[in-house]
């Protein structure tokens, strides 16, 4: 009787692990369409078509007026390609859309791909879910030439190639165009390489004229994903490539949370200028917001908790004239012996190198009003990567920051001899300082007397000359279904 009941709690056990790996995990409500009544999405004011297959939709294409919808039918849905060519218009209800009968009950599977052509398109409640074969590079795609459009409450969950499939990335969506919103979407389980989401802007790998996409990435659930086979390709969002490091792309990406999202160590890539990463929350994840080829980019208000968690960082600085501004990085257990003896900190600044063009000098960067407790490796300032480097950075200010140790023997500020950043009213207590006689005038040693926000989650440093608040709380597994990822589908955060 116990060998019975010992089988039947392994099999149970075994029908659980599977239906994790197919995404079959408990989520949120399956409602009706219509019935989702919810002000970040306008009822569409043109005619309803039910569509019961990827046939049907391009069938559509040359009949669809602004304002209409195409409303799937539930069941899995294997191909062929979608593309949806059709435009709406900027008038609210006058889109052109693409939505579940049923939310949750619609599942793109296998090589079912979607491509948007046009402007003013929004899809809303698509599910890629589970294990496929000769899956397509790229699930989702905005294309060259195409402006305002939307992904929306949608879902990409274990979606990965099956095993003996043929290898290669696998992107789940790619933006090219213009003024793309991407928001209220769910990401989780991810296995196979491949960023999560890429931005480019022209088929040329050498862009020839400046251009903005001003896409928006907002309140977007990225969940657990293990490290990929080779460390590399695992960016949760990549924005860029190494040629497009001069032109402005001006995306936001904010109201973000990264919770257990281990893909590789850049979970946020920015190889475009001019963008703007504010009030994302990054929990239990060994990865850091990457300023890898840009200038002029902000980082503002992100909260990073690492709990002690390997290669678990902040903020890695590449490039000129960038604004890191009132972060809280809490925990942080990185030094240079992590990641393959690649040296990271709750804040890195890298030395440049002449001879690599993938490793430009880092110059005229503002670091202010941060707040790091708890940490191994605070300040980072011209350290060499594994490639080495021969360009110490440039005009780098440290203004009211606050820092802390973990123990006496972490660095508050690691400097390399001959980097002469400035220091403006900072404090650092426990642990070590580089130079720190060259530098008490601005880096004095005092203790913060750190009190804790329950509200916001944060040590406030009440000593200090100035005060620190965030705008905003911190996002976190109970904010799944509600203040950040899909109304439908809340995975691995439930639990």
């Amino acid at each position: 009787m116990m060998m019975l009941l010992r089988l039947l709690v392994l099999a149970w056990l075994a029908l659980s692990a599977n239906a994790r790996r197919r995404g079959n995990v408990p989520h949120g409500n399956h409602v009706h369409w219509r019935d989702l009544k919810d002000d970040r999405w306008e009822d569409p004011q043109g005619r309803i078509f039910e569509v019961t297959k990827s046939a049907d939709i391009n069938a559509l294409q040359d009949e669809l007026q602004p304002g209409d919808a195409m409303i799937m039918a539930p069941g899995d849905w294997d191909g062929p390609r979608i593309d949806i060519t059709a435009n709406g218009t900027d008038q609210p209800g006058y889109k052109i859309y693409l939505i579940p009968e049923i939310y949750g009950e619609t599942r793109f599977v296998g090589s079912c791909r979607l491509n948007l052509h046009g402007r003013y398109q929004e899809v809303r409640g698509v599910w890629y879910d589970g294990e496929g074969e000769d899956l397509v590079s790229t699930a989702f795609e905005f294309n060259p030439g195409t402006e305002h459009n939307r992904l929306t409450n949608s879902a990409f969950t274990y979606y990965n190639r099956a095993e003996g499939d043929e290898p290669g990335k696998l992107v789940y969506v790619r933006l090219w165009g213009f003024y793309h919103i991407m928001d209220w979407n769910h990401f989780e389980g991810k296995e196979t390489t491949g960023e999560m989401v890429q931005v480019r802007t022209t088929q040329d790998p050498v862009p020839t004229e400046r251009e903005s996409c001003c896409h928006t990435f907002a309140h977007n659930y990225f969940g657990p994903r293990p490290r990929t086979a080779s460390g590399d390709d695992g960016e949760g969002l990549q924005i860029g490539l190494f040629e497009s490091e001069h032109l402005d792309y001006e995306c936001n990406v904010e109201f973000n949370l990264f919770d257990e999202y281990d893909g590789e160590i850049e979970c946020i890539s920015v190889k475009s200028s001019n963008n703007t990463i504010r009030y994302n929350t990054f929990r239990d994840s060994a990865c850091t917001i990457t300023l890898r080829h840009t200038n002029n980019t902000r980082v503002e208000e992100n909260y990073v908790y690492c709990n002690g968690k390997d290669e678990c960082g902040g903020i890695r600085v590449h490039g000129e004239r960038h604004v890191i501004l009132n972060n809280y990085i809490e925990d942080t257990r990185t030094d240079d012996s992590d990641n393959n003896n690649f040296p990271i900190g709750s804040i890195t600044i890298y030395q440049g190198d002449t001879t690599n063009p993938y490793r430009k000098i880092v110059k005229n960067v503002r670091i202010e009003h941060n707040v790091m407790p708890v940490c191994t490796q605070c300040l980072a300032v011209g350290i060499l990567a594994p490639t080495g480097g021969d360009q110490v950075p440039e005009n780098i200010e440290f203004i009211q920051n606050v820092m802390t140790g973990r123990s006496d023997s972490d660095f508050i500020m690691k400097e390399v001899d001959q980097t002469n950043p400035t220091f403006d009213d900072n404090m650092g207590f426990t642990g070590i300082i580089d130079n720190e006689e060259d530098n008490a005038s601005g880096l004095r040693r005092e203790d913060p007397e750190f009190v804790y926000d329950p509200d916001f989650q944060i040590q406030v440093p009440t000593a200090a000359n100035w005060d620190f608040s965030m705008t905003y709380p911190p996002l976190g597994k109970e904010d799944v279904g509600t203040l950040v990822g899909t109304t439908w589908y809340t995975g691995q955060a439930d639990e």
